[in-house]
């Protein structure tokens, strides 16, 4: 009886940091995804800047990021590249949003995304985890490899050890990203 008890105490601890690091997660990265949207790209030629649809604050990542529109805009300011056909801005159907959502995963595989057990229909569905997860993905494809790679680069002016281990984890996320 003890030990049921002692499990079950465990077991809600374990749930309770799992909810908290949940939390954690869902606030860092939705900051993240923010301050990535504030990001301003020189536009095409003939094209305005982004308008203030564009730059709509994310509040919940899921329902953010399942109409596509903002996972495009994402996109093409990490990739500083445009979708292969313009987007549906203001989606009423579900073929629309995935439409959206297969644009920009279209142009993060293009830019070297993997993606495994992640498709767009799972962020269409709305799924917190795998929200998350894209979103965890783009933060190593687009900012820590960046950061790495500039902290290891001979120009950097870094010492040796910091550089050596800076590659080293570049390489085992690299190794991560490719069977995530």
């Amino acid at each position: 009886m003890a030990s049921s008890v002692a499990s079950a105490a465990a077991s809600a601890s374990s749930t309770s940091l799992d909810d908290v690091r949940l939390a954690q997660q869902r606030h860092a990265f939705t900051m993240w995804v923010n301050h990535a949207l504030t990001r301003q790209p020189v536009p095409a030629c003939g094209e305005s800047g982004p308008t203030s649809d564009e730059t709509r604050s994310v509040r919940r990542l899921e329902d953010s990021l399942a109409d596509g529109v903002t996972l495009v805009r994402l996109a093409e300011l990490l990739t500083r590249d445009r979708v292969s056909c313009r987007p549906v801005s203001d989606p009423t159907s579900r073929i629309q949003i995935l439409q959206n959502l297969v644009l920009a995963f279209e142009l993060l595989r293009k830019h070297g995304l993997v993606f495994i057990n992640l498709t767009a229909v799972d962020i269409l569905d709305r799924s917190e985890k795998l929200s998350l997860a894209l979103v965890w993905r783009l933060i190593l494809q687009f900012e820590l490899s960046t950061l790495l790679d500039d902290h290891s680069s001979p120009t950097s002016g870094g010492s040796g050890a910091p550089a050596a281990s800076a590659s080293s984890s570049s390489s085992s996320s690299s190794s991560s990203s490719s069977s995530s």
